[in-house]
């Protein structure tokens, strides 16, 4: 989706829904006032006849009579302009997201001019993060008939004053909700589709699209090791067990790359090392200590950690931010089968200490110690 920045009248306005954001019980005035008298005054008559009121998150759809260009003019309510701050504005932008939606608009304009700002860049930064993730849906497996419109191009309007930095922090929450965006993505997949070999996939194409390291242990890695805690849970799936590493310096940083994967690197300034574990179970049925089976298609969601941990390091990367940051996403399934551990069994993690597996859907703490005992090797200062 195409984000334009702009600060033109309203007049100027076209395509196919404008949205504009009124506070509760106020005068329509200035060039919302103008815009109204010449789109036929549908405005000014619905608060007249309080058809519209500016109650918070409240809604209405209106059709100019008078212009051609413009298909839909949307009120949004605030509510009480003196209790509007930053979350009412959340509120009051997902609300105008969720009606768009509902139209079958290609192009849309949301009109921020008016609304007084403390910080236009934050303020930038909150418009575009709540209209991209309220606008956001999971839908390529619908068919093409019951699928939404989806929008191809947002209009963001502000004051001539505040547009550079209004533009520079919606730069900012596109690069947010784009990562934010790719975290639900890989969730949403089925576990058939998102399997740990995916995950390692995906983590490759955000390393090589924007510049981070990135290696992918396989299961025979993982033995060297000694991960005796992830494979455990691993042999119960003929799905291969994958350990993700993702790595981001920021661009200036002067490093020394040690040999081998996992070593910090040697860096000429101070800057510290952040290291991020996601589980990445792509499905937990929870093993031989199986789960009940009401709502177990929502185990695909056990690798969301491990999602969102590929996603923070592509924001980081967008971001570049001043910081080391690493990403280990352990990921496997976690499956009954002749293979799978049982209750009772005894394995050995990579620091040697040997764990008792009483319930084998304690897959979590297993994976994760393993993965939290390779981070020690970063060194990490959180």
């Amino acid at each position: 989706m195409r984000i334009i920045y702009q600060s033109s009248p309203l007049s100027k306005v076209s395509g196919d829904v404008l949205v504009l954001f009124l506070y509760e019980n106020t005068k329509i005035e200035g060039g919302v006032k103008q815009f109204d008298a010449q789109i036929g005054g549908v405005i000014s008559n619905a608060v007249r006849l309080k058809d519209f009121t500016g109650k918070m998150n409240s809604t209405m759809l209106l059709h100019p009579k008078t212009s051609a260009s413009l298909k839909r003019v949307l009120l949004v309510g605030l509510g009480n302009r003196s209790k509007v701050n930053t979350d009412v504005l959340r509120q009051g932008i997902s609300a105008a997201a969720n009606a768009v939606k509902a139209t079958p608009s290609l192009r849309a304009t949301f009109s921020f001019s008016g609304i007084p700002i403390d910080d236009a860049e934050e303020f930038g930064q909150i418009a575009v993060e709540t209209l991209r993730l309220s606008l956001y849906e999971f839908n390529q497996y619908r068919q093409a008939q019951n699928k939404r419109m989806n929008l191809r191009e947002l209009v963001l309007l502000s004051d001539q004053n505040h547009q550079r930095k209004f533009r520079a922090g919606g730069e900012r929450g596109e690069k947010i909700s784009s990562a934010v965006v790719l975290a639900r993505n890989l969730a949403n997949e089925p576990a058939n589709i998102a399997t740990p070999t995916l995950l390692a996939k995906h983590a490759k194409d955000v390393a090589r699209s924007h510049g981070l390291k990135c290696k992918v242990m396989e299961i025979s890695d993982m033995k060297r090791l000694g991960m005796g805690a992830l494979l455990g849970v691993a042999q119960g799936s003929e799905e291969p067990a994958k350990f993700i590493i993702l790595e981001y310096l920021p661009p200036r940083s002067k490093s020394r790359r040690p040999k081998g994967p996992g070593l910090r690197p040697q860096v000429s300034e101070k800057i510290p090392t952040i290291v991020l574990a996601g589980k990445g179970i792509t499905f937990d049925s929870g093993g031989i200590s199986i789960k009940p089976s009401d709502k177990m298609d929502e185990m695909k969601f056990d690798m969301a950690g491990g999602a969102v941990v590929i996603a923070a390091l592509q924001a980081v990367a967008d971001l570049k931010l001043p910081v080391h940051v690493v990403g280990l996403v352990p990921s496997t399934e976690n499956l009954p089968s002749g293979k799978a551990q049982r209750p009772g069994d005894i394995v050995r993690a990579m620091n040697g200490k040997t764990i008792e597996v009483l319930n084998t859907d304690a897959e979590g703490r297993m994976i994760l110690a393993d993965t939290l005992v390779y981070a020690k090797r970063y060194k990490p200062d959180a």
